[in-house]
């Protein structure tokens, strides 16, 4: 059931944990350190984004790991892979982008790399105390639980990609995009978005922003010794992502896709669309109790006899699952 990336890192060392964070301990203080990459053509296109959309995105995208497993940043260090022909005023404009970044998590970049490569390689590692520390894992029983609203990242994507081709706004079925409702669906409750729906969906896609509050609401709930199980970051999509929590975790997971929270904008596509959405960068939680607003319960775990697999159902019925995001489909030649 696990994917080539999994059993690539598998064979580097069959011992490496599959989380998004390593905890490691330093004077007798626990760190949490985590590192993520944006390859130019597999992350971003520079047709569609600018050095500033990369910079923001990067530090984002690590942050977004490392407040899941309950840490804050205070140091970095970053690698870059530029092509021969690497344009200066571009790389100036991502540098100042990315120290303004640094700035408001009051995180310190301490060293890195610089090589030349084909295309454009931004790579970030960051590091900071665990205050929480919490990973990919579930008891029986438990519920998982969503934060946020799902689906806006891919209809920003698809907004691009055919506007890139000239094509209608959305694959699909085509809902106007002025007539979608600025509302979202929670459990069947409204919810209110604000601004305008095809802006917000491109800047979801574009400069995903890890949910920080999300996660310090679980940092507080543990402080008064809320049951937590474990949790992780949405980085590719309800399908893949609830695969490997049920992994990690040694459990089945049945998802209800009618209960994920969406903008009615997303939600005209279908619970599959939103769940094959990538870089919410949204929380998924685990616990034995209902967490508070702000948080969706979605589905919950139970003993795996054999191998454990995520189950999506919709109104009760099997729904055929999508990858979401791979680095590789097929095997490596």
């Amino acid at each position: 059931m696990t994917n080539l990336e999994s059993r690539i890192i598998e064979r580097l060392n069959p011992d490496l944990s599959a989380d998004d964070c390593a905890l490691i301990e330093h004077g007798g203080r626990s760190y949490l350190y985590t590192t993520d990459s944006l390859a130019e053509g597999t992350h971003f296109r520079l047709d569609w984004s600018s050095p500033e959309d990369i910079a923001f995105k990067l530090v984002q995208v690590n942050l977004s790991d490392l407040a899941a497993a309950g840490g804050e940043p205070e140091f970095c260090l970053l690698n870059l892979g530029l092509p021969e022909t690497a344009d200066e005023e571009l790389i100036g404009r991502f540098a100042a982008a990315l120290r303004e970044q640094l700035s408001d998590y009051r995180c310190k970049l301490v060293g890195g790399d610089t090589f030349r490569a084909n295309g454009y390689l931004f790579s970030l590692t960051l590091s900071g105390p665990a205050l929480y520390p919490r990973f990919r894992r579930a008891n029986s029983n438990d519920g998982i639980f969503l934060s946020g609203h799902v689906g806006m990242s891919r209809l920003g994507y698809e907004i691009l990609n055919n506007r890139k081709k000239g094509e209608k706004p959305v694959t699909g079925e085509t809902v106007p995009l002025q007539q979608f409702s600025e509302q979202a669906t929670e459990s069947g409750k409204p919810v209110a978005a604000n601004g305008d729906i095809e802006a917000q969906a491109i800047q979801r896609h574009l400069r995903p922003r890890a949910n920080l509050e999300a996660a310090r609401q679980i940092n507080a709930l543990q402080s008064h010794s809320f049951p937590v199980s474990g949790a992780m970051d949405l980085s590719d999509g309800v399908f893949a992502d609830c695969q490997r929590f049920a992994e990690s975790s040694g459990l089945n997971l049945t998802v209800h896709l009618e209960k994920l929270p969406m903008l009615q904008a997303v939600a005209a596509y279908g619970p599959e669309f939103a769940a094959s959405s990538g870089e919410e960068l949204e929380l998924l939680v685990a616990s034995s109790r209902d967490l508070p607003e702000g948080f969706v319960r979605i589905g919950e775990f139970e003993e795996s006899a054999q191998e454990p697999v995520a189950r999506f159902l919709l109104n009760g019925q099997e729904a055929p699952s999508h990858p979401g995001f791979e680095h590789f489909r097929e095997p490596l030649q």
